[in-house]
């Protein structure tokens, strides 16, 4: 969602749906990187493993940018962390040993 910080102007940006084609149940705050606010959800996603999202500020642009699968860790935990061209990240589950991972996602040159 979206709000004034004096709380008016309220309005819902994007509600998740889960299942195979959205993410569901966010995680954290959205960072704001190249002008798009990115975040994930613990679930949602072909496996219900989460996934990586983005949305314009102004609730246009919303699409899913990654789906986690269990080579790479699922259900993301926490904030993104914006560093240069790339945005960081962690997982709670699987990837080596179910130990979780962290990650990295940038966009192609052209996107």
């Amino acid at each position: 969602f979206g709000m004034d910080p004096d709380g008016r102007n309220f309005a819902v940006l994007h509600s998740f749906a889960g299942g195979d084609a959205d993410g569901q149940h966010p995680i954290g705050t959205p960072t704001m990187h190249n002008g798009f606010l990115y975040g994930t959800t613990d679930y949602g996603g072909p496996g219900d493993f989460g996934s990586v999202f983005r949305i314009r500020p102004n609730g246009t642009g919303y699409e899913v940018v990654h789906f986690f699968k269990p080579e790479e860790g699922t259900h993301p935990a926490d904030n993104l962390v914006a560093i240069g061209d790339r945005l960081y990240g962690t997982t709670q589950f699987e990837a080596r040993e179910n130990n979780g991972a962290i990650f990295a996602v940038w966009e192609e040159a052209g996107a």
